[in-house]
């Protein structure tokens, strides 16, 4: 099973208002869960999750996991982490490990899903001039 969602219209990295593909994600942690919205960027190696949405759910900060990242707003430091998340496409719900990277400081990013434990687990049709993205499980 497929489902489609158009983009959502946003204000982001300055007062431009632009449509983004985003998706609503379930995102598990060890004390809590967090339904979310996603910013799908294929771009992007592993999905980021702001630092106080990893403390919403609780998610443990190791320091020795430190390590520099770069992307479009710029470089920071990140914790690797893993965690579990879901996704519904229509009555179906899928469930899967999403390795990430917690951003040090806060920084007004949305959570962004990458290439490694979501684009990998769905196939993914971007129609940009309808501004919507379809998702289907991968078989």
């Amino acid at each position: 099973m497929s489902i489609t969602f158009r983009y959502k219209k946003t204000v982001w990295l300055g007062n431009e208002e632009r449509y983004v593909p985003m998706v609503p994600i379930t995102l598990i942690g060890k004390e809590e869960s967090f339904d979310t919205f996603g910013l799908l960027d294929s771009g992007a190696d592993l999905s980021v999750l702001p630092k106080e949405v990893a403390e919403i759910i609780g998610v443990t900060i190791d320091e020795k996991t430190k390590e520099p990242i770069r992307g479009v707003s710029g470089n920071s430091n990140a914790f690797r982490s893993n965690i579990s998340a879901s996704i519904n496409l229509g009555y179906e719900r899928f469930n899967f490990k999403l390795p990430i990277m917690i951003l040090e400081e806060n920084s007004g990013i949305p959570v962004i899903l990458g290439r490694q434990g979501f684009f990998e687990n769905f196939d993914i049709t971007f129609k940009e001039n309808k501004k919507k993205v379809i998702i289907k499980k991968s078989s």
